[in-house]
């Protein structure tokens, strides 16, 4: 019996590591690109004035430019599935804003979770001032970063896509 149970050890044991073994190839070896993967959250100055809203691409300390997700001068992006964003808003213009996150195309979102047209900040910003607003990119689709004045989008948005 004592024979039995080292047996029954040594099994157990050697299909332990071969677990093991399958986990960490499974996690070093993937070659697929991990759009659903969570990364760290992505922080993006957002610029309002009154004729539009522009990205800024990030700079690294060196000073490099980082636009691999912002293009035309940032008034448009494309972002993985799974992006995280912090956008911090400033507003450069002339009157009170309230900025804002329209989805225009969540065909790819779950059915089952409430999922609204439109996202705003938590307060209206004054000239001058500043707001952040959390985006949680988990589903491919389309989407407009815009300010409201009066509960009205105004001015050029900026158009993002989710790939």
């Amino acid at each position: 019996m004592a024979s039995h149970r080292g047996q029954v050890r040594r099994a157990v044991g050697a299909l332990c590591a071969i677990a093991l073994v399958a986990a960490v190839a499974a996690v070093g070896g993937g070659t697929a690109s991990a759009t659903t993967k969570p990364g760290s959250v992505f922080t993006l100055r957002v610029v309002i004035t009154d004729s539009k809203t522009r990205l800024v691409p990030h700079r690294t300390a060196s000073g490099q430019v980082l636009a691999t997700y912002i293009h035309k001068n940032g008034l448009s992006a494309t972002f993985p599935r799974g992006t995280l964003i912090q956008f911090l808003f400033t507003n450069e213009g002339t009157k009170t804003y309230l900025p804002a996150i329209r989805i225009t195309d969540k065909s790819q979102a779950d059915p089952y979770a409430h999922v609204k047209n439109l996202y705003v900040a938590s307060k209206a910003i004054a000239p001058g001032g500043h707001v952040s607003l959390f985006g949680n990119f988990y589903f491919r689709g389309s989407f407009l970063i815009e300010k409201l004045f009066h509960k009205k989008a105004l001015g050029s948005p900026v158009n993002v896509s989710i790939y």
